[in-house]
């Protein structure tokens, strides 16, 4: 099988457009938390988000084809998927494999509901109505009215990609809540570890900051409830914290056979090395309990890597800040990694930027990469009050001057959706 490496990123994020910026971002512990801008969320009860920027993506627009600005403008997700992905194949340098040789493995964010647009002026639509009349049937049932006539293919960014950046080999859409980002790396280190094709496009990408989407995880209680301090919304790991805080954002890596990026001198980000996955099959809103899922998954993908659990010098944990994800996390990790997990700095970049739901795995192996190739580790934010059941190194609040060969990258999405991605420090060959 082939070995496959990591050639181009590119990342949209709400502390940083690019990677010098993301990487800033990082450095600096900045919170993107801001009170809702994107639609008027006064009646609210959750208000807090972190958003990208758009005066930051704004110079990145004129780079993308005409045509395709009206498209984009209707599809939040898209458009931040279409800078990153143009970011990450400038990133790569010029490469002469044929389009058909191409591939692509994306995982978006829901697709089915123009989240954007499906709310009408009535005085029936949940926009119109203080958010506390709204009870989860009517929700439902205006969801459901929404989203009949706005229904639309999963894989239209897909097809933007392949017309527009020339990647028109195998295609991969992988529909996986908040893994999705992290499953579409995964099956695209499959693609090309299989031989199938030598370079593939991967990606992840989302925005659920709408008045459905803030609505809908509101009345699942999965939100933090401190929109009066948004940018100390997101704490995870500590023992206050009360919910996540959704957020926005794309990430796009080329990955690329180890021989063709040799032959053609390709700059190499790190290696991807193994990719795990599994599904809980508990409860649609929580993770099993005793983390065995995850621990799945993490033990698989250290399988898949031929990697033992003393090599992994960093996690980026999934980290949500929610109360069940945190503690389950930690039980996952110290099952899986032993005593080692206890010697090892473990950090939520969403603490930072938030939960990009299915664009969470893609720009969150970004950051390891980055932190890995800077020889740092982002720091947890907001953690002031570490909840005992949540024992590990968190780095709190502050980065830490760290060098480490090799990290895991965990997602763990709605449903029990599991995903876990191993990397390896690139060293050129004695």
């Amino acid at each position: 099988m082939s070995r496959v490496v990591i050639t181009g990123m590119g990342v949209v994020a709400p502390i940083g457009v690019g990677l010098a910026a993301f990487e800033a971002g990082l450095r600096q512990a900045r919170s993107g938390g801001a009170t809702i801008r994107r639609f008027d969320a006064a009646t609210f009860p959750r208000r807090a988000a972190c958003e990208v920027d758009d005066a930051a993506l704004a110079p990145h627009l004129d780079a993308l084809d005409p045509a395709d600005r009206a498209w984009l403008a209707t599809d939040r997700k898209a458009l931040l998927l279409a800078v990153a992905a143009r970011m990450a194949v400038a990133d790569a340098g010029p490469d002469a494999t044929p389009p058909f040789a191409r591939g692509l493995s994306f995982g978006p964010g829901i697709d089915y509901v123009d989240f954007d647009r499906s709310l009408s002026p009535t005085p029936d639509a949940l926009g119109a109505l203080p958010f506390q009349t709204v009870s989860r049937p009517a929700f439902m049932r205006v969801l459901d009215a929404a989203s009949r006539p706005t229904r639309m293919p999963f894989d239209g960014p897909a097809g933007w990609a392949a017309r527009r950046l020339g990647f028109r080999g195998p295609r991969a859409v992988n529909i996986g809540a908040c893994a999705a980002g992290a499953m579409a790396i995964g099956e695209g280190l499959r693609m090309v570890r299989s031989g199938r094709v030598p370079v593939v496009l991967a990606a992840g990408f989302d925005s659920m900051i709408s008045p459905l989407g803030v609505m809908g995880f509101s009345l699942l209680g999965a939100l933090s409830g401190r929109h009066d301090r948004p940018a100390e919304a997101s704490r995870p790991f500590d023992v206050t914290r009360d919910g996540f805080v959704p957020g926005e954002g794309a990430g796009a890596l080329i990955l690329e056979d180890l021989d063709h990026a040799l032959a053609r001198g390709a700059r190499i980000y790190g290696e991807l090395a193994g990719y795990g996955a599994s599904v809980d099959a508990y409860k649609p809103t929580a993770p099993e309990p005793g983390g065995r899922g995850a621990a799945i998954a993490l033990r698989n993908a250290l399988a898949d890597a031929r990697m033992a659990p003393e090599e992994v010098g960093y996690v980026n944990a999934h980290g949500t800040g929610t109360p069940l994800n945190d503690q389950t996390e930690t039980r996952a990790l110290k099952a899986v990694l032993g005593a080692h997990a206890h010697r090892i700095p473990v950090s939520s970049t969403k603490s930072q930027i938030g939960h990009l739901v299915a664009g969470a795995g893609a720009v969150e192996l970004v950051a390891g990469l980055l932190a890995m190739n800077g020889g740092f580790v982002p720091a947890t934010i907001n953690l002031h009050h570490p909840d005992p059941e949540c024992d590990l190194d968190y780095v709190p609040n502050e980065p830490r001057a760290h060098r480490f060969d090799a990290f895991l990258s965990n997602s763990f999405g709605f449903g029990g959706q599991n995903g876990c991605l191993a990397v390896r420090r690139w060293k050129e060959p004695a």
